[in-house]
């Protein structure tokens, strides 16, 4: 399962308890919520019109790299925003986990989930699997008749017309991986159940190309997106065909420093791309790819 994340960075002193969470959430409507279990509340969220439904886990992290992680969202992100320093100085945030597949129903409930966290503790909701700031308590609403219209969920996997179809191809054949790796996430939200961009995704398992696979902070290979993909695409074509691949380990930034402290290296300096401002990490866990020192992981998806 390929996991979408949003975050609710806020400072340490202002979060509220899950409790607290769970009590606020209760009553709204298409939403059960648990009880909050070994630090993590899960929510399910329900949609009515598909039948479907999907746990989101909310978790509270305040671990030290937080902080860095969260300057690094405000750099990447924040530019000219009202609430750059809100971000930047997030020590503690709250983690909504979900499966990508199902984000058509849960989609709802993380917008109400993360507006309850955002207003309660201050914070900003920022959605670290597209790369997007969703929401803040610090952008002035529109006045009524001028907001728009609320963007409907997205949809389940569909057939696609031939010139989607055009466009998917294109951009799973880009020559940067960055481009690859923006569809391939796409893809993971909107699967397009067509057999060429099948066909397509089987010849990106062998490319090895390192990319985010989850904003803020993991990073993998493209073939590793690509067996994701690939194996919801021949769900939705009703193909049970598993998908084996093999892949490096996703590593976060933290991870990624950890190995290159035990294995004696520098870290990578002087290395900054303004078209790419994961350019450094990228090629830090490039380097440790080629050196051997990232797992390799050989799973079979479907």
């Amino acid at each position: 399962m390929t996991t979408g994340t949003w975050l609710v960075l806020c400072r340490r002193e202002r979060l509220i308890s899950l409790d607290d969470l769970a009590a606020r959430l209760q009553g709204v409507k298409n939403i059960r919520v648990g009880s909050p279990d070994q630090d993590v509340l899960v929510v399910t969220a329900l949609d009515r019109s598909t039948g479907a439904s999907v746990d989101i886990n909310v978790w509270i992290n305040a671990e030290p790299h937080v902080a860095l992680e969260s300057a690094e969202i405000a750099e990447d992100f924040g530019e000219g925003r009202p609430d750059a320093d809100v971000i930047a100085q997030a020590d503690a945030r709250y983690e909504l986990l979900w499966d990508l597949a199902l984000s058509y129903a849960a989609y709802n409930a993380l917008c109400v989930i993360s507006e309850v966290l955002a207003t309660a503790c201050g914070g900003v909701v920022f959605d670290a699997t597209d790369g997007r700031i969703v929401w803040s308590p610090l952008e002035p609403e529109p006045p009524e008749q001028e907001r728009p219209a609320p963007a409907p969920a997205p949809a389940p996997a569909r057939d696609v017309a031939d010139e989607d179809v055009a466009s998917v191809l294109d951009g799973l054949a880009a020559a940067d991986p960055a481009e690859r790796a923006s569809t391939l996430r796409t893809l993971i939200s909107f699967p397009r159940a067509h057999p060429r961009i099948a066909e397509a995704l089987a010849r990106l398992l062998e490319d090895r190309a390192v990319c985010v696979v989850s904003t803020p902070l993991r990073y993998g290979e493209v073939r590793y997106l690509a067996a994701t993909v690939l194996a919801a695409v021949r769900a939705a074509l009703g193909d049970a065909t598993p998908v084996r691949a093999r892949f490096a380990r996703p590593l976060t930034v933290t991870e990624i420093d950890h190995i290159e402290r035990a294995a004696g290296l520098e870290p990578l300096r002087g290395i900054r791309d303004p078209a790419n401002p994961h350019a450094r990490v990228l090629a830090a866990y490039r380097r440790l790819v080629d050196r051997g020192l990232v797992p390799e992981i050989d799973h079979t998806f479907g």
